[in-house]
């Protein structure tokens, strides 16, 4: 029993140390841009996706996840939020379309520099699952199969 309490305790003690070894710490330029647009942020970790710096977050309570390029220029922020939240034409359109009766998973709000923001509404169906890509005026941009939060195609170029 002694050997296995002390294996455990050496396999957490390796785990633990690799994931600190492993941290990625933002470019003063990116932690500037993200101090400035998120004062009071907390619980933020970063990590590098493809050419970007990611920084997870809590921000007045709201899990996000903001995409920064190297030189400290914000791309987009993804953020969850209660349906109740939504704008009342994204609502409407939700309600009126052939997905009002299916559960709704998860919403969040998709924020781009230079465009408009993205109301997406995750949503359920037995074992089927969508993504529905909303403008703020509630028009229907797209229907997808759950993509796993894959918005790249909504990065400003």
């Amino acid at each position: 029993m002694k050997k296995l309490i002390l294996s455990v305790a050496v396999l957490a003690a390796v785990f633990t140390s690799c994931d600190d070894d492993h941290r990625f710490s933002a470019s003063q330029e990116v932690t500037k841009t993200f101090n400035s647009m998120y004062p009071n942020a907390a619980r933020v970790e970063w990590e590098p996706e493809g050419n970007y710096t990611v920084a997870e977050f809590n921000f007045k309570g709201v899990e996000s996840e903001a995409w920064f390029e190297s030189n400290g220029t914000w791309v987009v922020t993804e953020s969850d939020m209660n349906y109740a939240a939504i704008p009342q034409e994204v609502k409407t359109a939700f309600e009126a379309s052939e997905y009002k009766t299916w559960r709704k998973e998860e919403v969040n709000l998709l924020e781009r520099r230079d465009l408009e923001n993205i109301y997406i509404i995750e949503v359920e169906s037995g074992e089927t699952e969508r993504d529905l890509h909303y403008s703020p005026t509630g028009k229907l941009l797209k229907t997808v199969a759950d993509d796993n939060d894959n918005y790249h195609e909504y990065f400003p170029n």
